[in-house]
């Protein structure tokens, strides 16, 4: 009896132990000997207190170490650099005193209308009467409520396949791949689907409505883009044609070559095999 009132006791030690240290931690998260309410980094490790533009947050956690900010701080591009003292806010190598479109990504710069604000901060650069947010409410928003051609002046905004994708920038107008519909709704925004939208042989029509080398074996799905072959015929089964294949009798779907004697994987393979 005396043993289980022994073991009891420890067992009670113990967990009065535990509950001191959490405790311990609920008032000084991070462990640095200064309580939450009197720590400049309640979530850093900062003993020192180190607080050089005397702003109320500590260089361990300032994102603006020697700019004075005592509000909440902000870093858009989540480059660990406060919006307050970062010389490219977006994060898209443009300084900001040369960025067109100040709070939104976009290296190009574009700015189809030469107005001075970039297009991907404009509500309607194509100046068609459509703007270009994307208005989330009915399965239908896409093709309703914002321009289908975000760059490209299309006031009617003719659909000729009612894939969301108007036809003055759709290279396939006729052709609905159900592709372009997926990818507004996966991203809420109505840019092109860049896959929706390939065009391997650029010449301005789409793979998905392309038949580059007449052989009726459209581009997106053709083993052979430029090479007649309306078989298809692939002996190797690596996705490439046998009429375009450099090596039919082994897959090798990048197709590589190389200087010399190893052309390509069938003359490595022939080499391997003699010793020369």
């Amino acid at each position: 009896m005396r043993r289980i009132s022994i073991s009891c006791l420890l067992l009670c030690a113990v967990a009065v132990s535990a509950c001191d240290a959490n405790e311990g931690r609920a008032h000084d998260y991070d462990q640095d000997g200064v309580s939450n309410a009197n720590d400049n980094c309640e979530f850093e490790n900062n003993s020192s207190q180190a607080d050089r533009d005397h702003d109320g947050h500590g260089d361990a956690c300032d994102l603006c170490p020697d700019l004075p900010h005592p509000s909440l701080q902000h870093d858009l591009d989540n480059d660990g650099i406060g919006d307050s003292c970062d010389s490219d806010v977006d994060g898209d190598d443009v300084d900001n005193t040369r960025d067109n479109c100040l709070v939104n990504f976009n290296p190009s710069q574009i700015d189809q209308n030469n107005n001075g604000f970039g297009d991907h901060c404009e509500e309607d650069p194509d100046n068609d009467g459509y703007k270009n947010n994307f208005v989330a409410g009915s399965e239908n928003d896409f093709i309703e409520n914002f321009d289908n051609c975000r760059f490209v002046f299309n006031p009617g905004q003719e659909d000729t396949d009612h894939d969301g994708l108007g036809d003055a920038c759709d290279n396939c107008p006729e052709t609905a791949t159900n592709r372009q519909k997926l990818y507004y709704a996966e991203h809420g925004s109505n840019e092109p689907d860049p896959v929706d939208q390939m065009d391997q042989d650029l010449d301005g029509i789409g793979d998905a409505c392309d038949d580059s080398d007449n052989d009726t074996v459209l581009d997106a799905v053709d083993n052979c883009l430029i090479q007649f072959n309306p078989d298809q015929t692939d002996s190797d089964k690596d996705k490439v044609g046998d009429a375009c294949d450099n090596c039919v009798s082994i897959p090798n779907r990048s197709q590589w070559k190389t200087e010399g004697t190893h052309r390509n994987a069938c003359d490595r393979i022939s080499k391997n095999a003699s010793g020369f």
